[in-house]
C-alpha cells in the first residue's frame, strides 16, 4: 500500500499506523516526515527554556499565570505534528485511489503497494480510521487544554465523522483524569469561604467526582441544612492555556486553510467565543436560570411545566471558579445503553423504544421552545450533558456554552425548518404555537424506575 512515511508524514513509533498504508517506511523518509520536524523543534524549545531555568515548578499554583510564548509553541508545534500526519495519510489514499492506471503501474515499480480496488481502498481508510482516531485521542489526553474541546465537538458530530472518532473520543465528555481531591478543597475554601474550611457550609463533601472534564469537575456534597449539592471546580491554571491553545488553533487553520478539508478557522472563532463563557462560572450561573426559564414558557410566553429539568444555582454559592448547584440524580445519556442492559432492558425492546421516545419527545419540547420563544439556547447538549431520571424525567445540565438568538433568526428557521406547516402559524405574528408534549411521554411508569439508577453528575 501506499507508505505515508515516504509522503513525509511518518507516523509515531509509538502509535503503529495501519498495515494498508504505511508500508514501505525508510529511515530517511522518516526523519524528512512533518512529524519529526515539528517534534525536533518542540524538543529543542523545551531544552531551551529547561536552560534557562524556566521549567515548571514541582507543585502546581493554583493561580492563573498565562502560557509564554515558548509554551505556546511548544503545545502549537506537538499537536499539528501528530495530527498533520493524519490528515495527509488520509490525502495519500484519496490521491492513489484516483491515480490514472499508467502512472499506478510506474508507482508500482517503485516498490509501493496501492489499493489496487475499491474493496482495497474501503479497507485501508477502515484502517487509517482506528489509527488515526488513537492517535489523535492520545495526543488530546497528552496535551489537554483546549484540545479536549476539540475533541468533543468530534465525539458529537457522527453526521462527519467515522465512528471509530466518535467512538473514542467520547471518553472525552466526562471522563478526563481527574484533579487530586487536596487541590478541589483548596480551590473551594479560597473561592467561596475566604480560606475557611469546607465544614462551614458543607457536612459532606465526597472527594471522588462524578465527572472531570477538560475545564472543571464536580462532586456531590451536602450542605449543612441537608441539601444534596453539586460542586462544580475549575481546573486551576487551565484558563491562560485554554486560551493559549485556541489561538494556536486559529492562527495555524488560517494558515493552512487551502490544505484543509473544511473552513476550521471559523469553528475555532466560534469555539472559542463560547469558551470565554465557560471559564466564568457566574456567568453560567445566571445562564442556568436563563435556560430554566425559556424551558418553562411555551414558544408564545405562556408559563408552563418545566420541559426539562435544569438544576438551578445555590444563591450566594457561587464564584468565577467555584459553582454550587442542584444535584442531578441519574444516568447521562452516553451510559444509558449499558445501564439499560444492567437493568435486563435490550436495545430495540419495548421498553427500551418507550423511554427513547420520552427523551426524544422532551428535548425536541425543551429545544423548541429554547428556539421559538425566549431565543436563548443551551449550547452544549452532547450525550454527557443530558441526563435520564426517574420516569425516564430528562435533565439539561452544564450551562456554560450558551447562545441567544434573534426573534427574525427565530422566524426564518420556522418558516424555513418545515416541520410544521405553515398554517400553524398564529394569525396574529409569526410567533408558533407551543409544541405539545404527549401524555405518555409526561407519565411516569416501571420503565422509568429501571433506567434511573446511576446517580452521576459530570
Amino acid at each position: 500500500m501506499l507508505s505515508v512515511a515516504c509522503l513525509g508524514l511518518a507516523p509515531s513509533p509509538v502509535v503503529h499506523a495501519p498495515r494498508g498504508v504505511a508500508r514501505a517506511a525508510t529511515p530517511i523518509c522518516a526523519e524528512e516526515g512533518a512529524e519529526s520536524l515539528f517534534a525536533a523543534v518542540a524538543e529543542r524549545l523545551s531544552n531551551i527554556g529547561a536552560a534557562n531555568g524556566d521549567a515548571a515548578a514541582a507543585s502546581p499554583s493554583l493561580e492563573d499565570a498565562p502560557l509564554s510564548p515558548k509554551e505556546r509553541v511548544v503545545r502549537a508545534l506537538t499537536f499539528w505534528g501528530r495530527v498533520v500526519p493524519i490528515l495527509g495519510a488520509y490525502k495519500a489514499v484519496e490521491l492513489s485511489a484516483d491515480l490514472p492506471a499508467p502512472v499506478r503501474l510506474a508507482v508500482g515499480l517503485t516498490g509501493l503497494e496501492l489499493p489496487s480496488s475499491e474493496e482495497e481502498t474501503e479497507k485501508a481508510y477502515e484502517e487509517l480510521h482506528e489509527w488515526g482516531s488513537v492517535r489523535l485521542e492520545d495526543t488530546i489526553q497528552e496535551l489537554k487544554g483546549f484540545y479536549v474541546k476539540t475533541g468533543q465537538v468530534i465525539s458529537t458530530r457522527v453526521d462527519l465523522f467515522p465512528e471509530q472518532y466518535t467512538s473514542r473520543l467520547s471518553s472525552l465528555q466526562d471522563s478526563l483524569d481527574p484533579m487530586p481531591a487536596s487541590v478541589v478543597r483548596e480551590v473551594v475554601e479560597r473561592e467561596l469561604l475566604q480560606g475557611e474550611p469546607l465544614d462551614t457550609i458543607f457536612s459532606s463533601f465526597d472527594d471522588e467526582p462524578l465527572g472531570a472534564a477538560s475545564i472543571a469537575q464536580v462532586h456531590a456534597a451536602t450542605l449543612l441544612d441537608g441539601r444534596r449539592v453539586a460542586v462544580k471546580v475549575q481546573r486551576p491554571n487551565c484558563e491562560p492555556k485554554l486560551k493559549g491553545d485556541v489561538g494556536n488553533l486559529k492562527k495555524f487553520s488560517k494558515a493552512l486553510s487551502n490544505a484543509l478539508p473544511i473552513d476550521y478557522y471559523t469553528v475555532f472563532c466560534e469555539l472559542e467565543r463560547a469558551l470565554y463563557g465557560e471559564l466564568d462560572f457566574l456567568q453560567e450561573s445566571q445562564a442556568a436560570l436563563k435556560v430554566h426559564a425559556s424551558v418553562s414558557h411555551t414558544a408564545d410566553g405562556a408559563p408552563a411545566d418545566p420541559a426539562v429539568v435544569v438544576p438551578l444555582p445555590v444563591p450566594g454559592l457561587a464564584s468565577r471558579r467555584v459553582l454550587v448547584m442542584d444535584y442531578i440524580p441519574g444516568t447521562a445519556l452516553n451510559r444509558l445503553s449499558a445501564t439499560l442492559k444492567e437493568r435486563g432492558i435490550e436495545p430495540g425492546s419495548p421498553e427500551s423504544e418507550l423511554a427513547g421516545r420520552r427523551i426524544l419527545t422532551q428535548l425536541t419540547e425543551a429545544f423548541g421552545r429554547m428556539m421559538l420563544g425566549a431565543g436563548f439556547i443551551h449550547g452544549d447538549p452532547h450525550p454527557g450533558n443530558i441526563f435520564v431520571m426517574e420516569g425516564a424525567r430528562v435533565a439539561l445540565i452544564d450551562c456554560g456554552q450558551v447562545k441567544q438568538i434573534s426573534t427574525e433568526y427565530a422566524a426564518q428557521f420556522w418558516r424555513n425548518s418545515g416541520a410544521i406547516p405553515a398554517q400553524c402559524l398564529r394569525h396574529d405574528s409569526e410567533t408558533p404555537p407551543p409544541l405539545q408534549v404527549p401524555a405518555e411521554a409526561r407519565a411516569g411508569d416501571s420503565v422509568g424506575q429501571r433506567v434511573a439508577g446511576d446517580r452521576r453528575l459530570a
